[in-house]
């Protein structure tokens, strides 16, 4: 997927807004990598309590390159297909 930051100001909020992550990337192209996988299994166990081991874990790469058409390599999971609909079905320019 490709992506150009608006300013260098740039971070990862989690959901719900706990932590947030300064991804100090500088303003230029990018293309983005995201991997996910346990969805199915954390949407299912819905809270996590304090000492509970995580099923869900997620991958955010980004490297410097001319942007190009995104798409969807590989997708196994039913969150993942809802999310991805929400994603498309979305009226341009609206915020992310």
């Amino acid at each position: 997927m490709p992506f150009r930051p608006l300013s260098e100001d740039v971070g990862l909020a989690e959901w719900g807004g706990g932590a947030f992550w300064d991804l100090d990337l500088p303003v230029r192209d990018y293309r983005v990598r995201y991997c996910a996988r346990g969805m199915d299994e954390a949407r299912d166990q819905d809270t996590r309590l304090d000492g509970e081991p995580g099923s869900d874990h997620y991958l955010l790469q980004f490297w410097p390159a001319a942007p190009a058409p995104g798409g969807i390599l590989r997708r196994t999971s039913g969150t993942a297909a809802y999310w991805h609909a929400e994603f498309v079905t979305e009226p341009e320019g609206a915020a992310r």
